[in-house]
């Protein structure tokens, strides 16, 4: 099912059901998906025809929360994180 909208309340609940929106940026528009359903990211993959060993960008609140989503976080790494 195709929804446009701009409903952030819509959104949320599309996400929170591990279904894909799609959301534009300054040049293209991406694929969202709730990085903790397997189904979503799945879903992502399958779409956009991505080999599984090419990995996602994951966008996260605050850097507080990047330890649930990575197994590594180098120290120049960690340096970049904190600096923007």
């Amino acid at each position: 099912m195709t929804v446009i909208s701009n409903d952030i309340s819509k959104v949320i609940e599309i996400l929170n059901n591990d279904d894909i929106v799609a959301i534009p940026t300054e040049t293209v528009y991406g694929l969202a998906g709730n990085i903790y359903s397997e189904k979503a990211i799945r879903k992502i993959f399958q779409v956009k025809q991505r080999p599984f060993f090419n990995p996602l960008i994951v966008h996260i609140q605050s850097i507080d929360k990047i330890e649930e989503v990575v197994s590594e976080f180098p120290a120049k790494a960690q340096k970049l994180a904190k600096a923007f």
